[in-house]
């Protein structure tokens, strides 16, 4: 199990896909849980 602040740090960096983190952490459904991202993303900018 990847630690969540580690985890973090790689997506910011752009290291790692927040797809590839969200596995790595055992995501259920990598899908989902994007589109959760991408949802959350959207509400932010407006």
């Amino acid at each position: 199990m990847v630690p969540v602040r580690s985890a973090a740090q790689l997506v910011a960096a752009g290291i790692h896909s927040r797809r590839t983190v969200a596995a790595a952490l055992d995501s259920d459904d990598l899908d989902a849980e994007f589109a959760r991202v991408l949802e959350e993303e959207l509400g932010a900018r407006s």
